[in-house]
């Protein structure tokens, strides 16, 4: 029996190497996994965050042109109160819409770099 001790003794320490490899592995295929489904919801994040920006910039695009039909329809009956004339109406109000344009493209320009900064 006392010689087969050291076979005992060299099995157990296999067994044991064998069993904290397993479990090593496992543990790496664990940590793995969950970096994956980390990533995997982190992309989602930033889909979901691009997408809120586009709507966040559209919506804002929406209240500008309806501030500007407003404007628009205001200024030119107040400058027919006034008694300007229909070319000089139409000059003043076509430069004011080029303003407004300018600045619902400055504001899609901003949304766009907010979409791809997510």
């Amino acid at each position: 029996m006392v010689g087969l001790l050291p076979f005992f003794l060299t099995g157990a320490s296999v067994l044991s190497r064998f069993t904290k490899g397993i479990l090593d592995y496992q543990a790496d295929v664990s940590q793995a996994q969950a970096q994956i489904e980390t990533d995997e919801q982190r992309k989602k994040l930033a889909q979901d965050n691009a997408h809120l920006a586009d709507l966040e910039t559209l919506d804002q695009i929406s209240q500008k042109r309806k501030e500007h039909v407003y404007l628009s329809s205001k200024m030119r009956s107040q400058m027919s109160a006034r008694g300007l004339s229909p070319v000089t109406q139409e000059l003043w109000l076509g430069q004011t819409l080029a303003e407004m344009e300018r600045e619902i493209q400055t504001i899609l320009g901003s949304g766009q770099k907010k979409s791809s900064a997510l």
